[in-house]
């Protein structure tokens, strides 16, 4: 049976059956997903960012989800009719499935390789020097055409013919031409993504516009959506799918199995590939969606989990590539803004605690952090004195740590009040006397509050050139005390100085319990 044969068979059952019998061999395979990254010229690079490992689902008549080679070094996937392609991150390539045609065993040598295609029964590659290379089925000449020389930066493959795009831009196609598929490629060098159907083509333009050219039996080519918000696209058998900006999904073409009504909904949608009759989609949050024919499980066996990073569809298998699983062994930083460190407040002071904690990019993700309070909760200012605040983290691999950051609270102390003065004035008085030293500490905190052996004083030499100022209220005392006056708000100790002080300076210090110093400077007279 001739391909032109093949490709009028379309409707019914029995072209549902033939499709994984290889009957048609013009089944269109996804192209890599690489195409689906919104930066301009990378738009159809297959490599991820990320390596993982290979997971296949669907129809394995050709050993092409049984024969998935294993390993996590996989950077790009692509899936053919029965057989697919991928490249490690070392830039080689590993071909499975289907063999008839050298397909696989064909699989060029080399570690030079930054994207791959897979067709109907040929793949395709680029390698770092811009050059392609084709191996398989050469019926159309889909092989022996291959363009030479380099300036290629993306590449598909469709049934019997494939496509590539230049880095100015323009589109390049050969192969087979039964519906116009190399003849209709549109011209113009503001191309920067391409995909291959079985026999339609489509491609993205730098104003985010879509143009398909090929047979358009099914609508693929005529109901093309407008619009300028695309930025991905695939092809499949008769049928195609992009998505726009906006992370929605619009499909077109062949409704056969649903692969165009049951498109699904969402706007989280990364990345999309499309099928026989069935398409698949990965979400921003590492988890695949399929829809459309599920004859061959390519629907219901769909992979779960949240940790895939690529797509690929092919006649009726689909490949995926699973992120591998990091070593994290860097535990979460802590990022503890208040308290500050060393920081000082004053008493009952309303301070809010301000942190964060974040895991590294590419780690296990934060699974706690905690602090003394919640971040944004009132700290601890309740008490006078050394206090400290903690945050603790860690993360899903069981790696932790924590900061602390030391803080102190103190009284309100604003200094001392008549008769004396602050510093740098020096106070006059008569040695012997006693001297009202009278302070507040914006209300009464009980006469405990100061250090011990607080309130000293030490002799000190006499200075001549600050201010000085006569203490001119003295009282009659027998030794010091400390009393506390609830209708000024006024703390008075009582300083009862000695005679022996006469034409001598001394510094007064009050420590208070909460670790602060108040110093008043005096000279006394005889």
């Amino acid at each position: 049976m001739t391909a032109r044969r093949h490709l009028s068979t379309r409707s019914g059952i029995l072209w549902l059956l033939l499709i994984g019998l290889m009957v048609s061999a013009c089944t269109r395979l996804s192209d890599t997903p690489a195409e689906l990254a919104p930066d301009a010229l990378q738009l159809q690079q297959a490599a991820t960012k990320n390596s993982g490992a290979l997971v296949s689902w669907g129809n394995n008549s050709n050993g092409q989800v049984g024969s998935t080679p294993t390993g996590d070094d996989f950077m790009a996937v692509a899936a053919g009719l029965n057989h697919s392609v991928a490249l490690r991150s070392t830039g080689t390539l590993v071909s499975w499935g289907r063999n008839d045609y050298g397909q696989v065993g064909s699989t060029p040598t080399g570690d030079d390789f930054t994207a791959v295609a897979a067709g109907g029964y040929h793949s395709l590659a680029l390698r770092s020097d811009g050059t392609l290379v084709s191996w398989g089925r050469d019926t159309a000449d889909q092989v022996g055409s291959t363009p030479k020389g380099g300036g290629f930066m993306a590449v598909a493959a469709g049934g019997f013919y494939s496509v590539a795009l230049r880095t100015d831009g323009t589109l390049v196609s050969w192969g087979s031409d039964f519906s116009g598929q190399v003849s209709s490629t549109p011209t113009g060098k503001d191309f920067i993504a391409v995909a291959a159907g079985s026999i339609h083509s489509l491609a993205l333009r730098t104003d985010g516009t879509l143009v398909s050219w090929g047979r358009n039996s099914e609508g693929q080519v005529s109901t093309t959506p407008t619009g300028n918000d695309f930025i991905a696209v695939a092809g499949g058998l008769y049928h195609s799918v992009a998505l726009r900006t906006d992370g929605t999904l619009v499909s077109w073409g062949s409704d056969f199995s649903g692969q165009v009504s049951s498109t699904p909904t969402g706007n989280d949608f990364t990345a999309v590939a499309a099928g026989g009759f069935n398409s698949v989609a990965l979400r921003s949050n590492g988890t695949i969606v399929s829809w459309g024919n599920d004859f061959f499980g390519q629907v219901r066996s769909t992979p779960t989990g949240n940790d895939f990073i690529a797509v690929a569809a092919g006649g009726d298998h689909s490949v995926a590539i699973q992120a591998s699983p990091t070593t994290d062994d860097t535990p979460p930083t802590i990022t503890l803004t208040t308290p500050a460190d060393g920081a000082t407040y004053l008493l009952n002071q309303l301070v809010h605690a301000d942190y964060s904690c974040a895991d590294e990019e590419g780690g296990s993700g934060l699974a706690s952090c905690v602090g003394d309070v919640a971040s944004g909760a009132a700290i601890d200012t309740s008490s006078v004195g050394a206090k400290n605040f903690t945050v603790e983290t860690e993360d899903n691999a069981g790696n932790s740590d924590s900061l602390t950051h030391d803080y102190t609270v103190v009284y309100d102390f604003e200094g001392f009040f008549n008769p004396i003065q602050n510093l740098p004035t020096l106070n006059v008085a008569r040695a012997g006397g006693a001297i009202p030293v009278k302070f507040s500490l914006s209300g009464d905190h009980g006469l405990a509050i100061f250090a011990s052996g607080s309130p000293s004083s030490q002799e000190t030499a006499c200075e001549t050139s600050v201010p000085q100022d006569t203490v001119t209220e003295t009282l009659t005392a027998g030794s010091s005390s400390l009393s506390y006056d609830a209708a000024t708000d006024t703390y008075t100790y009582v300083w009862k100085t000695e005679k022996s002080w006469g034409n001598s300076c001394r510094t007064l210090t009050v420590k208070l319990i909460d670790g602060s110093e108040h110093v008043a400077s005096f000279r006394f007279n005889k």
